[in-house]
């Protein structure tokens, strides 16, 4: 999940110039004074930054309003005084605002696994804790989520004033009533506010306040309400209240039928809890474009819960990297896409429209239902993207390979086949080609040699059964030997110099094998839509969330 949550975040605007400066709201952690900063007074809310990355550079001004929000808290302004019962001027005490710089102070980010940027993480102030911030990277968010992570999980309204405020100065807020302040029914309620730290949740035991909001509690010892800020505006929710039961209440309910992805809510849409999800690709100004929004929202509406429904601007520029990662050509607009976040990310395509001319109506309401229903039920196939094969794929002493001939070559009995698994926009991949080139060149020097080595454009060219996680990934096959039925594959660990990948292949994957851990750090994550690449190639060790 972390590789696709990583997939989608990164497809943020670089259109910020901002640099860091000391902002006096803003402390510095460093790895000479990690223990006076990390105190047992104080929680710690960090960002690790690289200076030359352009998603810290957006994030800088809405992270110094942050501290701006935090300092006015401890002078007593009423600024989110309703996101708790204990004072917001006291909770703010508690809190420093802290930023690193991971590439000077190498230690505290290996120490804290910060393994792109921004990483924001929250430390409590007995370390008992360390957690990250994966929810929207605005100011008002961050600092809701910090007050009630250190705070109350819930807020117990006693004036109707107060929950009418709290509505209207968040987008979504969920209600409830509870009669028995000692019910199961409201430790389940406070149970989820726990779990779901981006969303605040209030609770009265006080009808009144709830007959306000037409809840039934003559008929009714317990409800909820989910108010919210677009759609329907709010969503009542009676009988079953066990955790389960309300945290699909709030998950199915807390995000709009149809999100369109932008910067500010890539991090809501692609957390954990939507994985699976169908995206429509069109041009906003499209002539049937507000139709086939109707449409797409209608069928929204019969599958809440079931599946997360994502529009996405093809007009955006930052959005062509999206198209480029699906394989959608701009002919082929408006289109559907569904894809599941879990696993190895597998994408589908809705089979063809009986007239594929007739671009006015996109399946209709039922032709989408019908395509959600067949992927939730295991009945489609994956959508498996390949390019056409050059014709000179073999001239070269790197073999070119693509979806139509990979395991004719990787799986030829007789060869033994390395094979890099590249991209064409990440920085890594682009370092290792003049290193990979000579290595292609030092084996076709060897004419006796049965050794090829090959490349392979993944993102277009996927191969059922075959997950690649990062980029470059290096693979080699093996040779068969006396009495083998299946070649041997060996993942590559080892540092990417020609010396060592010529060890790694002449020794037959003994020497540079991959230990099985975690590379990330080494290697660019799946990261189509990130426009650093060429900060990434200068700064290898890491990529950016």
């Amino acid at each position: 999940m972390k590789l696709f949550l990583t997939f989608f975040l990164v497809v943020i605007l670089n259109t910020l110039n901002h640099g860091f400066c000391a902002e006096d709201y803003i402390e510095v952690l460093t790895d000479e004074n990690e223990a006076k900063m990390i105190s047992p007074t104080h929680n710690i809310f960090v960002e690790f930054y690289a200076p030359w990355c352009g998603h810290c550079k957006q994030l800088e001004p809405e992270y110094v309003k942050l501290a701006g929000f935090i300092n006015d808290l401890t002078k007593g302004s009423d600024q989110g005084s309703e996101l708790g019962e204990e004072s917001p001027q006291a909770l703010a005490k508690t809190i420093k605002i802290v930023k690193c710089d991971a590439t000077v102070n190498k230690n505290l980010a290996e120490k804290y696994k910060v393994q792109g940027y921004p990483t924001i993480k929250f430390i409590s102030k007995d370390k008992s804790e360390v957690s990250n911030y994966n929810g929207n990277r605005k100011a008002e968010d961050m600092r809701d989520w910090i007050l009630k992570k250190i705070g109350p999980q819930i807020k117990i309204i006693k004036k109707l004033e107060d929950l009418e405020n709290l509505i209207d100065s968040h987008d979504v807020v969920v209600f409830g009533y509870f009669k028995d302040p000692e019910g199961f029914q409201f430790t389940e309620f406070k149970q989820v506010a726990a779990i779901l730290e981006d969303t605040p949740f209030v609770a009265t035991h006080d009808a009144s306040i709830a007959k306000h909001y037409k809840m039934d509690t003559n008929k009714h010892d317990n409800g909820l309400i989910l108010f919210k800020k677009f759609d329907e505006g709010s969503v009542h929710h009676y009988d079953k209240f066990d955790d389960d039961d309300i945290a699909f209440f709030v998950k199915s309910n807390r995000m709009p039928l149809v999100s369109e992805f932008t910067e500010q809510n890539a991090n809501k849409i692609f957390t954990e809890e939507h994985q699976k999800h169908i995206l429509l690709f069109e041009h906003k100004s499209a002539p049937q474009h507000d139709n086939n929004m109707k449409i797409f929202n209608e069928s929204a509406k019969n599958n809440r819960g079931k599946i997360l429904f994502v529009y996405i601007d093809s007009s955006v520029d930052v959005n062509e990297r999206i198209l480029e990662f699906f394989g959608i050509k701009s002919e082929e607009l408006p289109t559907l896409r569904i894809i599941n976040l879990a696993g190895d990310m597998k994408k589908y395509k809705p089979l063809p429209a009986s007239d594929p001319k007739d671009k006015t109506v996109i399946l209709g309401v039922n032709g989408i239902n019908e395509f959600v229903t067949a992927f939730l039920d295991g009945k489609l196939k994956p959508h498996l993207l390949t390019e056409t094969l050059p014709e000179d794929w073999d001239k070269n002493p790197v073999k070119v390979l693509a979806g139509s001939n990979f395991r004719d070559v990787a799986y030829d009995p007789s060869k033994t086949v390395l094979v890099e698994f590249y991209a064409t926009w990440c920085g890594h991949c682009k370092q290792l080609v003049p290193i990979y080139d000579e290595l292609g060149q030092y084996f076709a020097d060897k004419p006796s040699s049965n050794i090829v080595i090959a490349k392979l454009d993944s993102p277009a060219n996927e191969i059922e059964g075959l997950a690649i996680k990062s980029f470059p990934t290096i693979k080699l096959y093996l040779a068969l030997k006396d009495g083998q039925t299946e070649k041997t594959v060996i993942d590559f660990g080892g540092e990417r110099t020609l010396e060592g990948l010529k060890k790694f292949v002449e020794s037959g994957g003994v020497e540079g094998a991959s230990d099985g851990k975690d590379e990330e750090e080494e290697g660019e994550e799946t990261e189509p839509f990130d426009d650093e690449d060429e900060a990434a190639s200068e700064h290898p060790e890491h990529t950016e969330l």
